[in-house]
């Protein structure tokens, strides 16, 4: 299953690195050039690879993105708009909150230095997200020619592999038995929305894959939100308690923590990607009645999936969105699937130190077109099956000093529960902390748990414990430590038997303040992780085996107005865990040594970024995750394993005051293969070279 996960991975980057383009009319609250730290995702990045779940990792870097170029005004931020900022822990949230109560209306963002508990690393970590406008007294009013004041934004994309894949071929007679593409090698997106005045937005995005013929995806939808009640009719996503019934992402351990970095979205919320799975396409509403505490939404949806059907049963969802072959073609849109939910949320009491707790109870329903019923496998013991599917939750939030505690209890048709709960401590105002626990029985049935609703049939069984501890009591460092321990019912490849995970990190920070050089940062990461995997046997029988995995990072960084200098040294080593080894015995590495430079002079000349990467990892066991920088709407990080080199720059230019143009061109070869890829994927050859150019207009 490995080359599977990496061709995905080949797939999406090839999707999202080549050619987006954002394109924006002149908005003081919208940009396109404000820089992100990946890095901050990498961690997450590197389990949604292992979990196969790179098509979240889209959806959540599209968001990201989004809210980039439409920062929050914090001049007119609602409570709620608050906590959809990524980077942003609940207490940090609400001190923010109660910062802008006391100040608004502010003149600068770097206001924000003064929040209660702030420090600089918060504050750089937030500061692209918002952004601070004065009051408009030419503000349009309601009336006939208001739309004419309102803003548009927009994607359009174009771009592919510049060597030639084994699936491009011009035969008709190969196309026919699906052993070549119906396509060109081009991709091609375009992505469009009209925000009105009032707030009202909608939208329209189309897209075709490398390799697909015709257009392959359309989607619109139209939003409107408001202090009282939000609307949204056509493409939308839905969150419903904290991820035991429908969620955009569920537990998911040492993403806890990191989970803030990621928009927390509304009940309901457009679908602005181009990922075609994972969303619903209906109707839903959330209101508040005026004066009472209470929020009331409900959604219907109906779709059509894609699956790979056989009369009247299916045996699993295609959720990537490739369509580039005739048997792939044959599972496009061929299942449908109806959708409905309710929530109703409340708040009650706010005493002193208490600010009370809110309560939400969440319905779910789910029938398919047709009967569940995959091939059994050991990794799919405890998958969905059958034609429908009903669940119950209950959720609360509460906040109480310094202490910000979360829990989701849920039930499925056939009365089996399962639960979740997070612990959130500031015992200093430097010092954080984090428990967490999950329990998920393998009899539990949610087909949707583990993502949107649509967006998968597998749920998340398992045990999990986790804690986590931040400070920042010494002066210029910051300290950061979790283990996570988790625990599942079935392995996901090989036979069917329980297994188990754990996982220890330890990073630490340290900023100088040298006054010779005021950007110069140093960041020293350590893990360990022990966890069940499958061997390699010749008699062709994969047995379970425990494998132990040790990895460091060490970074060292320095940025000033015009330059930015980043070194990255990274390894790992990785063996299983057996009796019968001998001390030292079957270890094997891998490390890769990452060099960046950043210039960013003044108009009317370019910034440049080139990042150049040495590496070397004997086999996927000890493949590396890293950064690297892309334009925006890409997809900024890679797995490297074999043996080779990287080099990628980034090329942003003004054509005019609302005018720029950013290129970038990725180039890789490796010295320890003939080929690279497999299947209909394969370049003969050790090189592949990716481009990418974005247009964006402001």
């Amino acid at each position: 299953m490995v080359p599977n996960c990496v061709g995905k991975l080949r797939r999406l980057m090839s999707a999202m690195l080549l050619c987006p383009a954002v394109c924006c009319f002149p908005a003081a609250d919208v940009r396109t050039d404000t820089d992100f730290d990946y890095e901050s995702l990498t961690d997450l990045y590197e389990e949604w690879e292992e979990s196969e779940l790179l098509d979240q990792a889209e959806e959540h870097l599209e968001q990201l993105e989004w809210r980039l170029a439409h920062p929050l005004d914090l001049n007119r931020a609602t409570d709620a708009d608050l906590a959809t900022l990524p980077f942003l822990n609940p207490s940090q949230v609400e001190k923010l909150a109660y910062y802008l109560y006391r100040n608004r209306p502010l003149s600068d963002v770097s206001q924000l230095l003064l929040v209660g508990d702030w420090d600089e690393t918060v504050y750089r970590r937030v500061k692209p997200f918002v952004c601070v406008l004065a009051p408009d007294p030419k503000e349009a009013t309601p009336g006939r020619s208001s739309w004419k004041k309102g803003r548009l934004s927009g994607k359009i994309r174009t771009g592919g592999c510049l060597q030639k894949k084994a699936g491009y071929v011009a035969d008709d007679s190969l196309r026919a038995i699906s052993k070549a593409y119906l396509g060109g090698p081009l991709a091609a997106a375009v992505q469009g929305e009209y925000t009105f005045p009032d707030g009202t937005a909608l939208g329209l995005q189309a897209e075709r894959d490398a390799g697909e013929r015709g257009v392959d995806y359309v989607s619109a939808h139209l939003y409107r939100s408001t202090p009282g009640y939000t609307l949204v009719v056509g493409d939308f996503h839905v969150l419903m308690g904290q991820g035991l019934l429908a969620a955009q992402n569920s537990f998911g351990g040492k993403q806890l923590s990191l989970s803030r970095s990621l928009p927390r979205e509304r009940f309901l919320s457009p679908h602005r990607s181009f990922s075609e799975s994972g969303f619903c396409r209906g109707a839903g509403i959330e209101a508040s009645p005026r004066q009472l505490p209470l929020k009331i939404g409900a959604f219907v949806s109906c779709q059509r999936e894609s699956s790979r059907r056989e009369d009247s049963v299916f045996r699993s969802l295609k959720t990537d969105g490739l369509f580039r072959t005739v048997s792939e073609r044959e599972c496009r849109r061929s299942l449908w699937h109806q959708a409905a939910g309710l929530r109703a949320s409340f708040t009650l009491g706010n005493r002193g130190d208490w600010s009370g707790i809110r309560l939400g109870v969440n319905a779910l329903y789910n029938r398919y077109g047709a009967s569940c019923e995959p091939e059994w496998k050991p990794y799919n013991s405890y998958s969905f099956r059958g034609r429908q599917s009903f669940g119950l939750s209950a959720d609360w939030t509460t906040v109480w000093r310094r202490a910000f505690l979360s829990g989701e209890m849920a039930v499925d048709a056939r009365g089996h529960p399962a639960a979740l709960a997070n612990l959130f401590l500031q015992p200093h105002s430097l010092v954080d902390v984090c428990l967490s626990g999950r329990w998920v029985p393998a009899a539990y049935q949610a087909p949707a748990s583990s993502s949107q609703v649509g967006g998968g049939l597998r749920g998340g069984a398992g045990n999990e414990w986790y804690v986590q501890v931040e400070s920042r009591l010494i002066p210029h460092w910051q300290m950061m430590a979790y283990a996570d321990f988790r625990e599942y019912p079935w392995l996901r490849y090989g036979v069917n038997a329980p297994s188990e995970a754990t996982e220890f990190r330890l990073r630490l920070l340290w900023t100088p303040a040298l006054e010779s050089l005021p950007g110069l940062s140093v960041t020293l990461d350590g893990r360990q992780k022990t966890r069940w995997s499958n061997g390699e046997s010749e008699t062709g029988i994969r047995p379970i085996e425990a494998s132990l995995c040790r990895q460091g990072r060490l970074t060292l960084s320095y940025e000033n107005e015009a330059w930015r200098f980043r070194l990255l040294l990274d390894g790992n080593r990785c063996r299983p865990l057996s009796e019968t080894l001998v001390q030292g015995e079957s270890w094997t590495g891998g490390w890769s040594v990452a060099r960046e430079i950043r210039w960013k002079p003044e108009s009317p000349l370019p910034e440049l970024t080139a990042q150049a990467v040495t590496f070397n990892a004997e086999n996927y066991a000890n493949r590396i995750s890293l950064y690297s920088p892309d334009v925006a709407g890409g997809m900024p990080f890679s797995t490297l394993y074999g043996r080779g080199r990287r080099l990628t720059l980034l090329v942003k230019t003004s054509l005019s005051p609302h005018l720029k143009l950013t290129v970038r061109v990725g180039h890789t070869q490796y010295d320890d293969r003939e080929t690279i890829g497999s299947g209909l994927e394969t370049i003969q050859g050790r090189k592949i070279t990716q481009a990418a150019v974005l247009l964006s207009i402001k």
